[in-house]
Order: structure tokens, then sequence, then C-alpha cells
């Protein structure tokens, strides 16, 4: 089996490891300021699992860096949270749309999402992934 592959099926069963439960949301996340840096997306995502959690919402689940053709960064994220799915979307653009714009589906195991995620992982040195865990 490939590293991708292999890694597609780690994100997969990571979080039914960690909260025995599947993922809720599928997230995309861009930022309004061309960025090239993965410490600056680190800092903005923990800071949304922050606020998240003063809201008394538990985030859990991956992110990975992606360089686009022009070279900015942006986020695919799988995330689980212990709430209702419309409040975490509502909690979630409410806090995105001061940073940039997102797109947030709920997530549907059938469509193999993880494979997408990973197709350029290690491509370059920014596109690399994270568990919100360790946040």
């Amino acid at each position: 089996m490939s590293y991708k592959k292999s890694l597609a099926k780690f994100f997969k069963n990571y979080i039914k490891l960690l909260v025995n439960e599947d993922y809720k949301l599928k997230v995309d996340l861009t930022y309004s300021y061309s960025t090239k840096s993965e410490k600056v997306s680190r800092k903005w995502i923990r800071n949304l699992k922050e606020y998240l959690k003063s809201k008394d919402v538990r985030l859990e689940g991956i992110y990975v860096n992606e360089l686009n053709k022009s070279y900015e960064l942006h986020n695919h994220c799988l995330f689980w949270v212990d709430c209702n799915e419309s409040y975490a979307k509502s909690l979630i653009f409410n806090y995105w749309k001061k940073i940039g714009s997102l797109k947030i589906d709920t997530y549907n195991k059938d469509l193999n999402y993880t494979d997408y995620i990973v197709k350029h992982l290690n491509v370059n040195e920014s596109n690399t992934y994270e568990l919100i865990e360790l946040l």
C-alpha cells in the first residue's frame, strides 16, 4: 500500500479511534490575504478550536495545508464536533468569515474525501497535515 493510501486510511479511521464516531463536517478554508506559511494556518485553526471551546464545543479531527497553483495556502479539514451540526456550522462560519472564505458540508464517508485531501501531501514543504488534538 502506498504512503498516501495508508495515510488516507489512517485519516478515515483516526476519528473513530479517538471519539468512537465518524467525522461530521468537511470544511475547506481560505484566507483573505495571501499566505504561504503553515504556521499562520496553524494559528488560525488553533484559534478556531479555542473559540469553539469557549462556546462549549469540542473540536477534533485533521486538517491539511495545501498550496494552490498561485502558491497561496488553503486548508482541507475533516472535523468532528460534540454538538448539533447546524450549530457548529454557524459558529465556524461566523468565526472564519473574518479571516477568509469557507465551504462547510456534512461529511459523507462514501465520497472518500480522505483520498482527495492526501493527494498533494509532501509535494512541497508546505503541504502537510496536523491533528486537531495536537493544537
